[in-house]
């Protein structure tokens, strides 16, 4: 936040904050206008997102060119600050206060965790608490990981997976192109994969069994892990079951709320 604390010139102050999983992003508002600055962490598409509309809108003006947008977070930080200060100096007003605050664009972008806010859902629900608390919900499925990222704002990991199409369906009926493209271990099982030297790769050819819910929340598709085994001659545990559902359940009752918190 206080990368961006320049917005309080202008009379925005934060309004709300979303630590989803993949769209991480902070939302600024002021009398008449809302600001959302967030990183994506798409694979392949990562990049910032900064757009701004009127209080009540679900669709904002993107304020940054795709070319201050596009790569990492530090290298990316000073061109998207620099597009930000123009684009509110340039379309500056005073209000009546003194203040700056900045003249209303028409809406172009849209983004979920916007939807969100306006609708006022916040955090993990007590439904999703009682679903992942039940170890019957959860199922074993194999796959190779095709994609791994940590999000560095909230420490969760990014899996795409390569499942085992024909067991998935076998053991449980599902078809494997029915399935969302995420997966994710949450900040609590990551870190302490991290503390016992397990550092999750892409395309490393390694076939894993992962203890997963099949059923998502939120805006997007996004399965928390809460057990991992290492297939192998001989198998081996690299998260178990018991630790992985109670620092899963912790996370998804703090940190890892996939909606916004409205902050107080």
């Amino acid at each position: 936040m206080k990368d961006f604390s320049f917005l309080s010139d202008y009379g925005f102050e934060v309004d709300a904050i979303s630590r989803h999983a993949v769209f991480p992003a902070v939302y600024y508002k002021n009398k008449n206008a809302w600001i959302g600055v967030g990183y994506s962490y798409e694979y392949e598409e990562n990049g910032f997102f900064v757009i701004i509309g009127t209080e009540g809108q679900l669709r904002g003006t993107s304020l940054i060119s795709k070319e201050a947008a596009d790569g990492k977070y530090k290298d990316q930080l000073s061109a998207v600050q620099k597009e930000v200060r123009k684009y509110l100096e340039n379309n500056a007003i005073l209000r009546a206060d003194g203040k700056k605050t900045i003249k209303l664009a028409y809406a172009e972008i849209i983004h979920p965790t916007e939807v969100e806010r306006i609708n006022g859902r916040c955090g993990s629900t007590p439904l999703v608490i009682e679903h992942f608390s039940n170890d019957a919900n959860y199922k074993a499925i194999r796959a190779k990981i095709t994609y791994s990222r940590v999000v560095e704002v909230t420490g969760i990991r990014i899996l795409h997976l390569d499942i085992d199409g024909q067991k998935l369906y076998d053991d449980y009926g599902i078809l494997v192109e029915s399935l969302g493209p995420y997966f994710v271990i949450t900040a609590a099982n990551e870190k302490l994969l991290n503390e016992n030297g397990v550092f999750l790769k892409e395309n490393d050819g390694v076939e894993y069994e992962f203890l997963t819910s099949l059923v998502s929340f939120g805006d997007v598709w996004v399965y928390p892990i809460a057990g991992i085994t290492r297939l192998a001659d001989e198998p081996k545990v690299l998260l178990d079951f018991k630790t992985g559902k109670e620092n899963l359940l912790r996370d998804l009752a703090g940190p890892f709320k996939y909606l916004l918190q409205k902050k107080d």
